[in-house]
């Protein structure tokens, strides 16, 4: 156990030198408060709890923690025989729940916490500097490479088109599951770039009241009309989800509204 202990202070030591012997990788173009935040939302996709390639497996101390801060630097299971070379950027990332469940994967929102740029690197193991905060970041919280976000901008005070009901989606659920939404916050839903939605496309919110009366108060209601809840913009898309960003609302948006794009 001894010897494991001195092999373990060796390596830190080891990377520890390196980060200073290197020099600072430049930071590129600051990113916009808008971008910023559309980093940290989560990626348009649920995953599912299974083994990803790289991963937070500690930070620089002379004490074992588990949860870290943008003061830390970061130690990375996977070094330069794993592809990793110095300046490159990742986002850290973990399932809402990293809990192992019996059966069949089980599909999960993802949080994003942060980014990071790898300072130092050997064969087996890297150090990464703490680029951006989201939230707290854990041990275990795996490696994507980093992509600058777009911007999409919009206030919901724009003229818009009108909207287009043969394309319904359906709102998902938001950050860190959550059910519910106002504006400024996000939201996933059940469709992506192969149905059209794209990053900066427009969304208009609605609701069918009669199904909610239903469902909160067990009452039947004559046939309504959907009711108007706000305005979305699209943040990110993959091919079959997408997150939106809620500028405009009169109301609470919530899981099961409908997400109706808005003709150009």
């Amino acid at each position: 156990m001894r010897r494991y202990r001195i092999l373990a202070t060796a390596l830190i030591t080891f990377l520890a030198a390196a980060v200073h012997a290197q020099p600072a990788p430049s930071p590129g173009r600051a990113l916009s408060p808008e971008q910023i935040a559309n980093a940290c939302a989560p990626p348009p996709m649920t995953v599912a709890i299974a083994p990803h390639p790289f991963h937070v497996i500690g930070a620089q101390d002379t004490v074992p923690r588990a949860v870290f801060a943008e003061h830390d630097l970061l130690i990375i299971d996977a070094g330069t025989a794993g592809g990793m070379q110095l300046g490159q950027q990742y986002y850290l990332r973990r399932p809402v729940s990293a809990a192992s469940y019996p059966g069949p994967q089980i599909q999960r929102a993802v949080i994003t916490a942060g980014w990071i740029r790898l300072v130092a690197a050997n064969e087996t193991t890297a150090i990464a500097a703490i680029e951006h905060e989201c939230g707290a970041i854990h041990a275990g919280d795996y490696l994507e490479p980093f992509e600058t976000p777009a911007a999409p901008s919009g206030t919901g005070a724009e003229a818009l088109g009108d909207p287009d009901f043969g394309a319904l989606s359906r709102v998902v659920f938001g950050d860190d599951e959550r059910t519910i939404a106002s504006p400024g916050d996000v939201m996933m839903i059940d469709h992506g770039s192969e149905q059209g939605v794209l990053p900066g496309a427009r969304l208009a919110i609605y609701r069918d009241v009669r199904t909610t009366l239903k469902d909160y108060w067990a009452v039947s209601t004559a046939p309504l009309p959907l009711a108007s809840i706000g305005e979305a913009v699209v943040v990110s898309a993959s091919a079959t989800m997408a997150v939106v960003r809620v500028v405009r609302a009169r109301d609470a948006v919530r899981a099961g509204d409908y997400a109706v794009p808005r003709k150009p």
